[in-house]
């Protein structure tokens, strides 16, 4: 079932340079002096170009705590949140929601990680959503304050020398030194390595007991943390461990513009001060009587957060308030007729309010110039997703200088026919198409009279580029062809597609006439990027559609592994390749030299705030030296990077040769998320010929029981439905390698 993804995997990041460090490196456009001269330099190939967002996701991040909001978050589910989906497809648009009660495993409550990916999600939510990111249904509970995952090595030092004995021996019980990590740091270890009964096989009832015998050592040792760290920290450094807003910091107080992205939603019941302290009223409200929340002041928190801190940068019209009063019961909609007026009340405003955002994001963005442009336009958001996938591999480009140089010479004299790169799976010919393409703008940089670059006259050369068999429009020549010269009619002020020429190789032919009357105003470049992935549709890999000249001022560059479908056979023949003048065009991209790769492997390191012990240092560069690829590398540095430095590896922790690691890799992410989710997720994408959207994949995985059943570990939803955030988790992990 995985072979396409083994495949474009292999054929799409065998780059030695590309990372998913901590600090995961980023292309940073250039913004340009209106949305109308992007629009140009995009369709241009101006490759420096910002490229906006172009997803078709509104995607929300709801965060409240879990024991008092149960009937707003099943009512919304129930009855807001398929009409929102409804309202979106409409617009062209997919809706998802990230509740963090869906679909978390035991992987990633065992070790630790829940704090780590709500931030993750709200990230997500930032970088994917084309509206509204962020609700929060903050009320008078504070909410739980994450016991750290990680204590810097210095504080940690510090702490533990203020703990009574029996604090100091949990602590030394449950945290080891990692001198993997750059500082130094002291990791909580997983629930399963310590307590013995506690793991993926034990029945839910056998968890919650020994789960329970951890939360009773967290609750004192949580304590104790709190009273030390008031001792030996000053307030810049102890706010971190005393804070449970860490969802609204990120989502709101940190949100780029919080009008456009973040609602709040706020029930106030009114009279809750007035009522006696029971359990129930503690799943509403900190216990007045609790002494870790008198002590780190949560009440004075609360009320900063909710008066100040809000406030000062959510305008009032996106907070929502809702009075009620308390029962016997607490929120009981089913015996109290306030309470369901109440939720009527909630899901009619949320309704409204989120379809005015997603509207006003919509209508925002037609009305924008070039943004707008390339949104409503296939030809446009085809240029830009390739434009971006050059992007994110330049940025983290790394090595390869004698071979990225030695096809630059390509581009320093006239070109007579295309420069073919051939070699074998995973070698980095991709990343090395894309430094080429930014070369070629290197080289030919417009000036104004002024000595600047505006970009109104957009870039010194036009590139086309396309990574073949990323987007549907690059996986078939036809299509191909078409994109090409459509792009080329742009490029010269014709802001409207051909005539639709059926005969591939009447398109052919206007490729090169196009690219001539391109190349008498400007140098030309373009990059075809694994021909090999193109469909055997029209004879497409027999190469015939290829320019066999070149017009003068233009430069042309295909990629192609050495072996499949004759491609590279069928290349020597058309481009003469038993000549000497016509090998030198032909450049295989070789293994990776020895002190490149070890070069590589430790800024790869550096990069993610990583270093290894000497023997997994000596491991890896083994493995790495045996098969000398550079996706090889990439996959091994991805799987030592985990490594903490009591983590006890073996020659079996990397698997040794590319197929078996990219197995290794798969069987990873079905540990994380599931072995019957990710097997048929990605199943059901093998056999789908044009591909699935992510809510018509929900949709089908929602009628498999089995995959519901085993998705909802911690919690059943009112509706079995099968979360969003289940499948993008899964598409996430897997987006740097497809």
């Amino acid at each position: 079932m995985f072979c396409r993804y083994k495949k474009r995997i292999e054929e799409s990041n065998g780059d030695e340079s590309e990372t998913s460090s901590k600090r995961k490196l980023q292309f940073k456009g250039k913004l340009f002096k209106n949305e109308l001269v992007l629009y140009k330099n995009i369709m241009h190939g101006n490759l420096y170009a910002h490229c906006p967002n172009l997803s078709n996701v509104i995607r929300i991040f709801t965060s409240s705590t879990f024991t008092d909001t149960k009937h707003e978050r099943n009512r919304l589910m129930v009855d807001v949140y398929p009409k929102l989906k409804a309202f979106c497809r409409q617009l062209g648009l997919e809706f998802q929601v990230v509740d963090m009660r869906w679909g978390v495993r035991f992987e990633t409550v065992d070790d630790h990680k829940t704090t780590e990916l709500c931030l993750a999600e709200i990230d997500n939510c930032n970088q994917l959503s084309r509206g509204p990111t962020f609700v929060t249904f903050l009320s008078h509970k504070y909410g739980y304050r994450p016991f750290p995952r990680e204590i810097a090595a210095d504080e940690f030092d510090k702490i533990v020398a203020k703990l009574d004995k029996t604090a100091k021996a949990l602590f030394n019980k449950w945290f080891k030194l990692d001198s993997n990590s750059v500082p130094l740091s002291y990791v909580l270890q997983s629930i399963s390595s310590v307590i013995e009964g506690y793991n993926e096989d034990a029945t839910p009832a056998e968890r919650r007991k020994f789960g329970k015998l951890f939360w009773q050592e967290c609750e004192i040792m949580q304590e104790s943390l709190l009273k030390a760290v008031k001792k030996v920290l000053p307030p810049s450094q102890m706010e971190k461990y005393f804070m449970s807003e860490t969802e609204i910091q990120e989502g709101i107080i940190k949100a780029k513009n919080p009008k456009v992205q973040c609602i709040w939603f706020y029930r106030d019941i009114v009279d809750i001060d007035n009522q006696p302290e029971t359990d129930l009223l503690k799943r509403f409200r900190e216990s007045a009587n609790d002494p870790s929340a008198v002590s780190s002041g949560i009440q004075d928190r609360l009320a900063r957060l909710k008066r100040e801190k809000i406030p000062s940068v959510l305008p009032a019209e996106n907070i929502s308030r809702f009075t009620v009063h308390w029962s016997h019961n607490g929120i009981d909609p089913d015996n109290v007729p306030e309470h369901q007026a109440y939720l009527d009340s909630l899901c009619a405003d949320f309704e409204t309010r989120m379809k005015m955002h997603i509207l006003e994001s919509v209508v925002g963005a037609a009305t924008t110039g070039g943004e707008g442009r390339i949104a409503g336009n296939p030809l446009a958001r085809e240029v830009i997703q390739h434009a971006r996938f050059a992007q994110s591999k330049s940025a983290t480009f790394y090595g390869r200088q004698p071979l990225l140089n030695l096809l630059t010479q390509y581009l320093a004299k006239p070109a007579s026919s295309p420069l073919i790169c051939y070699g074998v799976s995973g070698c980095g010919k991709t990343s090395l198409m894309a430094k080429l393409a930014f070369a070629m703008l290197d080289r030919h940089r417009p000036l104004a009279a002024d000595g600047t670059d505006d970009g109104s006259s957009g870039p010194g050369a036009f590139v086309l580029l396309r990574f073949l068999g990323t987007t549907q429009n690059s996986s078939s020549l036809r299509e191909l062809l078409n994109s090409l010269i459509n792009q080329s009619r742009r490029m010269l002020g014709v802001n409207k597609d051909g005539v639709n020429i059926q005969s591939v190789k009447t398109l052919a032919t206007a490729v090169v006439l196009m690219l001539k009357r391109l190349a008498s105003i400007k140098p030309v470049l373009v990059v075809l990027d694994s021909i090999d992935q193109l469909k055997p549709d029209d004879s497409a890999h027999s190469c015939f559609w290829l320019p066999q000249s070149l017009p003068e001022n233009v430069w042309f560059v295909v990629s192609t592994l050495p072996e499949e479908h004759g491609i590279l056979d069928s290349l020597k023949t058309i481009y003469k390749f038993d000549t000497d003048e016509c090998r030198q065009n032909f450049v295989e991209v070789t293994q990776l030299d020895p002190s490149d790769s070890k070069a590589i492997l430790r800024e790869q390191l550096r990069q993610r705030d990583r270093i290894l012990t000497d023997k997994q240092l000596r491991l890896l560069e083994t493995c790495v030296a045996r098969v000398a690829l550079p996706l090889y590398a990439r996959l091994c540095v991805d799987f030592a990077a985990k490594w903490s430095s009591f983590s006890v590896v073996d020659e079996e922790a990397l698997a040794p040769t590319v197929r078996e690691i990219i197995s290794q890799l798969f069987a990873g992410i079905e540990r994380k998320h599931g072995v019957l989710l990710v097997r048929r997720a990605l199943g059901y994408l093998t056999v789908s010929y044009a591909g699935l959207s992510e809510n018509e994949l929900e949709d089908i995985l929602a009628l498999d029981d089995d995959v519901l059943n085993d998705t909802f570990e911690y919690w059943m939803p009112p509706v079995r439905r099968l979360p969003p955030l289940a499948i993008n988790r899964v598409i996430f992990d897997l987006q740097d390698y497809l």
